[in-house]
């Protein structure tokens, strides 16, 4: 019997994209037969979604948000809704092509698997994004660019599973309760996840045979200037390593690259790493609980980041 998959969506504005591509959706999950299920969290704040659902596509289920507070409070939200063995988190910009559900059930059939994550086409028979490795550089973590070849078809480990086509059993992204809310933008919470997990022992694979596509959608959300979104993710970087801090080494050659570019952001008058580094800052009570949110730790940040980087095999 198939387990049942319940379906996703943060839902930030787009309802052309939405109708367009629910229909192909609904016909996979019916010739399924699995009994699987939709959810739309609407994170616009209008109310349009739950009435135009009802009109159009009454077997789904929408999940309306008090405020728009972003992806990731989004997908606890649904996750918490659903009623299936298994999550499929999507990002609205994201399609499912058909049969992608079976190889990532079976994917986590593994043992010690998290989570799994698709092959992902910038459109219909566009170039696949392939998953680099997470490293830590300069003290830094970066995601470094993949050498693996687009031709590669064998299921690999991958450091993270993106948060817009994220695919995992509801328990065990409940356990975690969904991403961890000291990243409320949708930078770094999804590589905060898989390095955690990894961290726990366990691993999170690409599967090459479920394929998705990335497709455009308007965005009701507030737009920010690049300077805003440059400072989430400086900001983010820097919480991930605090988390993830698990030796001493690690700490000094950290604190010596954070004094390092205090002191040239003072001497080039460049403000804002001084911004990023003051706005991380106000986070480190937080960081402190999140870090014993990480226990119980199997593997050092090292192992982490070499057991999932997807060029070692």
């Amino acid at each position: 019997m198939n387990p049942r998959v319940s379906i996703i969506q943060h839902f930030t504005g787009d309802l052309g994209a939405l109708g367009a591509h629910l229909p192909e959706l609904m016909r996979e999950l019916q010739a399924r037969g699995a009994g699987d299920e939709v959810l739309l969290v609407d994170d616009t704040g209008t109310g349009e979604l739950e009435s135009w659902a009802l009109e159009h596509f009454p077997a789904v289920r929408v999940v309306v948000k008090n405020r728009r507070e972003g992806r990731s409070k989004a997908h606890l939200m649904g996750a918490q809704a659903a009623s299936g063995e298994f999550l499929f988190l999507l990002g609205p910009e994201v399609r499912m092509q058909r049969g992608c559900l079976g190889p990532l059930i079976a994917a986590l059939q593994g043992p010690n698997v998290y989570a799994a994550t698709p092959r992902i086409l910038q459109g219909p028979g566009g170039e696949p994004e392939m998953p680099g490795p997470l490293a830590i550089e300069q003290g830094r973590p970066v995601v470094l660019p993949s050498s693996v070849g687009a031709d590669e078809t064998h299921l690999r480990p991958v450091p993270f599973a993106g948060g817009s086509a994220l695919f995992v059993r509801r328990d065990a992204f409940l356990a975690h309760a969904g991403f961890d809310a000291l990243f409320p933008s949708p930078y770094w919470e999804d590589v905060d996840l898989g390095l955690t997990v990894w961290r726990q022992g366990m691993r999170i694979l690409e599967v090459p045979q479920a394929v998705v596509e990335r497709h455009p959608v308007e965005s009701m959300e507030v737009l920010t200037v690049p300077a805003v979104d440059r400072a989430a993710i400086e900001r983010g970087r820097l919480l991930l390593q605090w988390k993830h801090l698990d030796s001493r080494a690690g700490a000094a050659e950290h604190v010596q690259g954070l004094w390092r570019d205090a002191v040239d952001a003072a001497l080039g008058d460049w403000r804002e790493e001084l911004v990023w580094l003051a706005m991380a800052l106000d986070d480190l009570g937080a960081v402190t609980d999140s870090r014993a949110a990480v226990h119980p730790v199997q593997r050092t940040v090292a192992d982490a980041l070499r057991l999932s980087d997807p060029t070692r095999l």
